[in-house]
């Protein structure tokens, strides 16, 4: 815990309120619609510019 700044640590535990009731399979399919893992190709990397582009259900950013 000493590795992580206040806002990284509030980040994780915001995420585990949303997503710690899930099972594996609910996370693992709930991950599957996201537009990183959409627009991976079969056996390679996922492309980390595809986390700017995110969907509603996915984007943790507000937006005026």
């Amino acid at each position: 815990m000493e590795v992580l700044k206040a806002h990284e640590i509030k980040h994780i535990d915001e995420v585990l309120s949303r997503l710690s009731d899930k099972t594996a399979k609910e996370l693992s399919d709930f991950s599957h619609k996201d537009v990183p893992w959409i627009t991976a190709k079969d056996g390679k990397p996922i492309d980390y510019e595809s986390v700017f582009y995110r969907t509603k259900d996915y984007s943790v950013r507000t937006y005026e």
